[in-house]
């Protein structure tokens, strides 16, 4: 039960409404004769009284945002009241002179007007050596007006009373049962207890939403535990501390979506050209992030693939280049050109070989991947991106390091003209070592270019070895006294005496005065 003054003018009056604020601890009363009544709902004090309506206010219900009430009378005024925080303490200070009263809302809502009076309380406490009060004063002075450098090197070079705890220590102990310490005062903790090896001690309290994180103080955390040093980056919203402690302990997966989340653009040539320097993979990974990005690619592929160049990774930026080129896009046309020249000028065959045989790309340029293809010994590959008679015949001249069965598909898909030249060159730079496979090619195309033309190529360069071979292989299916003849020539040429006796035996298509005259 709580005595409050009645006006003069009002005695009779008696209370209609009452409503709390839990904002600022108070009681709203309003009476009958339109009088509202402030009181302090932890000691019962009146505050302030005023007559706000000539008339009875009908209903009141709080106003939350404000802390205040509003009312409706039954003129049908809306009244609303609250309180004016800049004034409330200066005026229990001023015209209640209640100094305990306008400490505890100072200190209860954070509210101005008391600053003097709690320097004036804290500097009495600590001089008369109750530092623990001393330290209660500053944790509730109102906009931390004694949490401050200072107070801190005060409390650290009092010297503090014998059989007690330091001074600072006591400050600490009753801040981090009170409140949270501020950044400042949380490096000043922090210190000691990592020189001292007590990180866990530090861990603790920052799980329990003790400790001000800042910065600095990831970076003093850092140098003992990265990982504890990222919750605390994390915590502080050091945005670019955070990435770099996710690069740093391999956590590249989430560097991008944290940026996302935290509106944070980082200079990602920079990140990749740190990451690359120290973990090649991890680089990797981030950069076919970054290039695949929803939103659109966030660095320059060819960017990236230089600076893995520049560095020598090249495993890498060929990973990058295939992963990057998946969807075989026609504007990555001299991208995909780009990917053959690295891997074959670091004698990749292998994955060379896997990008044909899978057939993944098509827009390179052709005739520059032939080159690369050739240069790198890869001469099957070679002869199906050449087109030009001159290419092919220079690739021949190593026909005896190409499948026999792959260079008859390859022939046989060629024009004419790229056939006979090809047999051409062959008996031209290799026929003592490839005479067979040229035989064996002869006779394939044998009824495609003509019997007398094959036969005439080989008779050009006074290959009757070959020639042999080669009618070796059609003779007894061509009934052409020509061919027979031929056969029996070449045959006699290369001292084939035995078959020759049997030939003439047995043939019926040649001509007897011709074959007579000859022998």
């Amino acid at each position: 039960m709580v005595d409050y003054f009645v006006p003069r003018e009002a005695v009779g009056d008696f209370p209609v409404a009452l409503q709390t604020s839990k904002k600022y601890g108070v009681a709203y009363m309003i009476t009958k004769l339109g009088y509202i009544y402030l009181f302090d709902v932890a000691s019962g004090k009146t505050i302030f009284c005023n007559r706000i309506s000539s008339t009875v206010v009908f209903t009141t219900v709080a106003e939350k945002a404000t802390g205040g009430i509003i009312g409706i009378n039954q003129n049908g005024q809306v009244l609303m009241v609250t309180i004016d925080e800049s004034t409330l303490v200066p005026y229990i200070v001023n015209t209640l002179n209640d100094i305990p009263l306008a400490i505890t809302f100072a200190s209860r809502c954070n509210l101005p007007g008391a600053e003097e009076l709690f320097v004036r309380q804290f500097n009495q406490l600590f001089q008369s050596g109750d530092f623990q009060s001393a330290a209660r004063v500053a944790a509730e002075a109102p906009s931390g007006i004694l949490r401050t450098p200072q107070t801190v090197q005060l409390f650290k070079a009092s010297p503090g009373i014998p059989g007690q705890p330091s001074p600072i220590l006591q400050y600490f102990s009753v801040l981090l049962e009170t409140t949270v310490l501020n950044p400042i005062e949380t490096l000043e903790l922090a210190r000691p207890l990592i020189s001292q090896g007590r990180k866990e001690i530090l861990e603790r309290w920052l799980q329990q939403d003790k400790l001000g994180c800042s910065e600095e103080l990831g970076d003093l955390v850092h140098q003992v535990d990265p990982t504890l040093a990222l919750t605390i980056y994390f915590k502080a919203e050091a945005k670019h501390k955070v990435v770099a402690c996710f690069a740093e302990l391999g956590q590249f997966d989430k560097i991008l979506p944290y940026s996302k989340k935290a509106g944070f653009s980082p200079d990602w040539n920079t990140l990749l050209q740190h990451i690359l320097a120290v973990n090649p993979k991890g680089a990797a990974q981030l950069a076919l992030m970054l290039l695949n990005d929803e939103a659109g690619p966030l660095v320059d592929i060819n960017y990236v693939v230089e600076l893995f160049l520049q560095r020598s990774f090249t495993q890498e930026a060929t990973a990058i280049l295939i992963e990057y080129l998946k969807p075989d896009r026609p504007e990555d046309a001299a991208l995909q050109t780009r990917l053959f020249e690295i891997s074959l000028l670091q004698n990749q065959t292998q994955l060379v070989e896997g990008i044909l045989a899978n057939d993944l790309f098509h827009h390179y340029d052709r005739p520059t991947v032939a080159r690369y293809l050739e240069k790198a010994g890869m001469f099957q590959r070679a002869l199906q991106h050449y087109n030009e008679i001159s290419d092919v015949k220079r690739i021949l001249v190593n026909a005896h390091l190409i499948a026999p069965n792959f260079l008859l598909a390859f022939l046989q898909a060629a024009s004419n003209e790229l056939a006979l030249e090809s047999l051409k060159e062959l008996l031209r730079v290799s026929r003592q070592q490839n005479m067979d496979l040229i035989a064996m090619l002869a006779a394939q195309f044998s009824e495609r270019l003509g019997h007398k033309t094959v036969i005439g190529l080989f008779e050009s360069f006074q290959a009757f070895d070959g020639m042999f071979l080669y009618l070796s292989q059609i003779v007894n299916v061509v009934q052409d006294p020509e061919v027979h003849f031929k056969y029996i020539e070449a045959a006699v040429k290369t001292k084939k005496f035995e078959q020759v006796e049997k030939f003439v035996r047995d043939s019926k298509f040649y001509e007897p005065v011709r074959v007579k005259e000859f022998l």
